[in-house]
């Protein structure tokens, strides 16, 4: 659960910077504006043009759009520290509008230049939202890698409060990374910062995020006194609407003691502040929490009304993204018929211009060249518009069949996050509910089922962020899925060996590769290593026609004799490896190898 500039979903909160230079106020006429770009020095029309850019890019992204490639073209032109800030002013106002590849493009390009000119201000503000984009596309090590840059820029220009934000958007990474110390760690950095300044500015920020870690480690006091910090220090500020995302982990503390009445008090005030502050994430999490408590507190009807709110506001909100979509292509489908329409005019123009100069050249030709000229024109013209009528006709059936073809892309797309988003919600439930278990061995079924789960959501990831949606990159999903598994059992000391060739398979193959992968490096990491330490190998290629995948360690060896008393890992490779038609050998020779050869499947 997190908040990021376009997302308001509660628990911890990521600081989004600023860039460098952007957001001066400008009260500058549209006939000014022309002024300014007419005759106005360039570095002038550059900073007009940014100004503008940031001033209209949260409610008129076209517009902004265009403001800020102008700047970019008239920064090209002179000096490139104009050029990296109109760059980054580009990026920000497509990352708000959906484009994150363009958007990242601009803001390396931006930071080479900075990075020349050893621009420090600068390259702190750029490297943090280049972390945040990472960050909304769930590529977390990368996002760590740019904020971890953000942090050494503030301490060059020992400026504490840029410290305080980055520490923050670090510890808010580590949560994700399931790698709670180090988040905890960053937190109290920024805390530390604040004490010696004497500022609060971020407290009730950094006390939330603390409180939300707190409450999934399960460590209940220190959420209490977090989470109260926070209300305490949000109060401080002012600002009612910052008070939401307390009050929603409160309510998650109060259900997880069991305090049904106390979690309906602020249930109820998250819904309040949600609706103060119009964020309608918080307003659909806020009436989640209003369903679930009634319908704990016994109050089936109350928790169906809410519940139902909550379903409709949710499913609008997901509508009205797909409308979105759909009046974006209708834009651009406007857009070209305009240009279109432009061009045979002019075209149209060119043509009588060009009759009325020839017209001119003599007197004895004047009725010749009129006669020619109608003819000639009119031929042309009947011609003309036979051709654009069947122009017309086979452009409007390829729109129609482009338009047709993004709008199931779209669909099959937000089909398989809401698949990511459902396996998701069921490894929370399964977190949530190992809360509750004192029972190593059960603890242990629902840790490993939770890995399961993670391997076939990040399957569905891999389809929804790929370019293409019916087939997953090995290469890609396999390491992915194994830095989840380290991250997982805490393996530091076991060092890896993976080589995985780059082979193209459907999600019906992939999906059981995932899960056999994920049994076997778990058994391996549980099992293999007592003492911590070790070598794990995973090789997945093709030879011929075949596709192999071997796992291997030189840990101490563990016995793969089927009988009555084998593991339901181990049943579950064997079942699966049987769905493949694919062959299974087991070698506990100096370390533990297992080899599955896949003779009938098919690459795309």
């Amino acid at each position: 659960m997190l908040y990021n500039i376009r997302s308001g979903v509660p628990a911890a909160i990521l600081i989004i910077f600023s860039l460098h230079g952007f957001g001066q106020t400008s009260n500058t006429k549209p006939d000014s504006i022309q002024q300014i770009l007419s005759f106005a020095p360039d570095s002038v029309k550059i900073q007009t043009l940014i100004d503008l850019a940031w001033e209209t890019y949260p409610t008129q992204i076209d517009a902004a759009l265009s403001y800020a490639k102008t700047a970019v073209k008239y920064a090209q032109k002179t000096d490139s520290i104009s050029l990296s800030r109109a760059l980054c002013m580009l990026a920000v106002v497509e990352d708000i509008s959906g484009q994150a590849d363009l958007a990242l493009e601009h803001y390396l390009q931006a930071v080479t230049i900075q990075e020349k000119y050893r621009l420090t201000y600068d390259l702190s503000s750029t490297y943090s939202n280049i972390g945040a984009l990472y960050f909304e596309l769930e590529k977390y090590a990368k996002a760590l890698e740019y904020f971890d840059q953000a942090l050494k820029q503030e301490i060059i220009l020992n400026n504490p409060e840029g410290m305080i934000g980055s520490y923050i958007n670090q510890g808010v990474i580590h949560k994700n990374l399931d790698d709670y110390p180090n988040a905890i760690r960053k937190y109290k950095k920024a805390l530390d910062i604040q004490e010696q300044l004497r500022i609060t500015t971020n407290s009730g920020t950094i006390y939330n995020n603390l409180g939300s870690l707190y409450l999934q480690q399960n460590k209940l006091d220190s959420a209490y006194y977090c989470l109260h910090q926070s209300l305490h220090f949000e109060q401080l500020q002012g600002d009612k609407r910052s008070l939401t995302l307390p009050y929603l982990n409160l309510t998650d503390y109060f259900l997880t003691k069991h305090d049904y009445d106390s979690a309906l008090f602020y249930a109820k005030e998250s819904y309040q502040m949600a609706l103060v502050s119009g964020n309608m994430d918080n307003i659909i999490r806020s009436l989640e929490y209003l369903a679930r408590v009634k319908e704990l507190n016994g109050r089936p009807a109350e928790a169906l009304q809410y519940y139902r709110r909550y379903q409709k506001l949710k499913d609008s909100t997901l509508n009205l993204a797909v409308q979105e979509r759909m009046i974006a292509l209708e834009a651009q489908y406007e857009s070209k018929k305009k240009a279109e329409e432009i061009y045979h005019l002019q075209v149209a123009n060119n043509l009588k211009e060009l009759a009325l100069k020839k017209s001119k050249s003599e007197k004895w030709f004047l009725v010749m060249v009129m006669v020619l000229s109608i003819i000639s024109l009119g031929l042309l013209f009947y011609l003309f518009q036979i051709k654009n009528k069947k122009n017309a006709q086979l452009n409007l059936q390829s729109i129609q069949l482009q338009k047709a073809l993004e709008e199931k892309e779209v669909l099959l797309k937000e089909i398989h996050h809401r698949v990511k988003n459902n396996l998701q919600i069921v490894s929370s439930l399964l977190a949530l509910q190992s809360r509750h278990i004192s029972d190593p061995e059960t603890l242990k079924a629902f840790r490993e089922g939770r890995n399961r789960v993670k391997s076939m959501a990040l399957l569905h990831q891999s389809l929804y962020q790929g370019d293409h949606l019916t087939g997953v990159r090995l290469n890609e999903y396999i390491p992915s899925l194994i830095e989840k598994l380290f991250s997982s059992y805490g393996c530091d000391d076991v060092s890896l060996e993976m080589n995985v060739q780059d082979l193209e398979l459907d999600i019906e193959t992939t999906l059981p590769i995932g899960l056999i992968v994920n049994e076997l490096v778990s058994n391996a990491l549980k099992h293999a290593f007592p003492d911590g330490s070790g070598k794990l190998s995973i090789e997945l290629k093709r030879v011929e026609r075949p596709i192999v995948l071997k796992v291997s360690d030189n840990g101490k060896g563990i016995s793969f004799a089927a009988d009555e008393n084998e593991s339901f890992g181990l049943s579950l490779v064997r079942s699966l490896a049987k769905k493949l038609e694919a062959t299974l050998t087991f070698n506990n020779h100096g370390g533990t190898s297992v080899e599955l050869v896949m003779k009938n499947v098919k690459v795309i």
